[in-house]
């Protein structure tokens, strides 16, 4: 598909804007109001997918500068790795409370953005980060909020909202100890849940209706973004077994979502084309608020191929 670069990054500038605007940047269209905006991993990846629109670096600078306080730095750091997208933290650390100088796309002085009223439910992370304070704690309870099962583990929590397994262990012993959390054993692991969900949801306010899991869905965009910059001007053939060898890294995943990849037929010609199709099918959905991974994707932890370690 000669034009798949150009189209997949029309569709994931299209999809910054929209969650940028969900979070008061001065943008034209929300397609996201529905569903849980997660501003850390948005900055993350945005610094890398949205490094070709000036303006909404520029945009997402100006944003910074005056609510980066609500932005947990080492959640970003720890995303930057689950993403596997380089520099990300050396770009955004001047925007968290140190000097901008040096950073090309930072604020002029004047300030457009405008944090909307956190009592929307898309903005539920930030409303949690204000309440409980910035870091793993607001995480690990929005978490706990989306599950509706019969609880959650450290393992998946950490995989879900990119902070270490340790880390989130701590911070289920700590609001266990607080009387916030039911610890129940399984196995050989500690599961645990809210005590109170009713309660803290009447108390905290509306919630998304879908629970998207942006370090998951972002991480799509990612590893297309970076198959379609290492794939341009590459031969066909090459271009053919690095698609499919991305899509069977992440098909277990993706069908998981509800959004299994095309079958390959072994064709190259063929095969490259119809996964570049449903490649830029899925993100165009994304991007426009309509796919199913907005709904599924709920504690899925993000998308990862290495394929720096393979020859092809």
């Amino acid at each position: 598909m000669s034009n798949f670069k150009e189209r997949l990054l029309e569709h994931t500038l299209t999809l910054l804007w929209s969650l940028w605007t969900e979070l008061g940047v001065v943008g034209l269209q929300r397609h996201h109001e529905r569903c849980l905006v997660d501003p850390e991993a948005l900055l993350a990846a945005s610094w890398w997918l949205g490094e070709e629109d000036p303006r909404l670096l520029e945009e997402m600078s100006d944003w910074c500068a005056q609510y980066a306080h609500l932005l947990a730095l080492q959640r970003i750091r720890s995303l930057e790795k689950h993403l596997t997208i380089p520099e990300v933290t050396a770009a955004v650390e001047p925007l968290f409370g140190k000097s901008q100088k040096g950073n090309p796309h930072a604020s002029s002085g004047r300030s457009r953005s405008q944090l909307p009223p956190l009592n929307r439910s898309s903005l539920l992370l930030l409303r949690l980060a204000a309440i409980f304070g910035v870091g793993s704690r607001s995480a690990t309870l929005a978490a706990l909020l989306a599950d509706t099962g019969s609880g959650l583990g450290a393992t998946e929590i950490a995989a879900a909202v990119g902070y270490t397994k340790r880390n989130i262990a701590n911070t289920l012993e700590a609001l266990h100890l607080g009387g916030m959390l039911h610890k129940i054993a399984q196995k050989n692991r500690w599961l645990f849940r809210l005590t109170q969900r009713k309660q803290l949801v009447e108390w905290l306010g509306p919630l998304p209706e879908n629970w998207t899991g942006w370090p998951f869905v972002l991480s799509f965009f990612v590893l297309w973004a970076n198959y379609a910059k290492e794939s341009e001007g590459a031969p066909l053939l090459r271009r053919a077994l690095k698609a499919a060898r991305i899509v069977h890294g992440i098909r277990a995943q993706m069908g998981a979502a509800a959004c299994e990849p095309p079958p390959l037929e072994g064709v190259p010609e063929q095969d490259v084309e119809r996964i570049e199709r449903w490649v830029l099918e899925v993100a165009e959905e994304v991007a426009k608020g309509g796919s199913v991974l907005l709904k599924r994707s709920s504690l899925a932890a993000p998308l990862v191929v290495n394929l720096a370690t393979r020859k092809g």
